[in-house]
């Protein structure tokens, strides 16, 4: 038989060709699913499957919680104050701080430990200030208690970790007093 024979043969495709181009065809539409319904980057979901396979989980649990916390601020810094509902971003920051607290959990050393509370506490000291923002009124209007208490309790979170240095803890101090002013109808002398 000639090469061109065997181009020109008309043979119908076996059993096992006709599942390969069905798992071709499933996983191509699962890929597009994917992509257009949750538009994320090849590392997030690297991230996911390793948090999800128990792989490197801190490492895995470190990364996804510094990208939701990195959106999630760049959503605060273009977010108009007066009108935006927050809840998006406050559940991201939530999942990042669901998901820096794992990396805690698997932390195989001092060094991951304080990192995790390092960025446990940048992230509460975020969130709290967010909170402090939209619980603050124009001079006019009262403050919001209940959004100030959670500011508190946020910064209350930050100052309860352990490993955090003075700046820091200084930092998150300093925050906690100006909301507690706030709080307050009197003056705090």
């Amino acid at each position: 038989m000639r090469p061109l024979d065997l181009l020109h043969a008309e043979e119908s495709p076996t059993p096992l060709e006709w599942a390969g181009w069905v798992l071709l065809a499933v996983l191509t539409a699962t890929i597009l699913a994917l992509a257009i319904f949750r538009p994320t980057d090849p590392g997030a979901i690297v991230n996911e499957i390793r948090l999800a396979a128990g792989f490197d989980r801190y490492q895995a649990a470190m990364n996804e919680g510094d990208r939701l916390f990195s959106r999630a601020t760049a959503d605060f810094r273009m977010a108009v104050r007066t009108d935006d509902d927050r809840s998006a971003e406050y559940a991201m920051v939530a999942e990042a701080e669901q998901r820096f607290l794992t990396a805690r959990s698997e932390a195989e050393g001092f060094g991951e430990d304080q990192r995790a509370q390092i960025r446990l506490l940048e992230l509460y000291y975020s969130w709290a200030q967010a909170r402090y923002l939209d619980g603050t009124g124009e001079w006019y209007r009262r403050n919001d208690r209940t959004i100030l208490e959670r500011a508190r309790e946020l910064a209350e979170r930050g100052l309860a970790l352990p490993n955090i240095t003075g700046s820091q803890r200084e930092r998150m101090s300093d925050l906690k007093t100006r909301i507690d002013r706030a709080i307050t109808p009197w003056p705090i002398l």
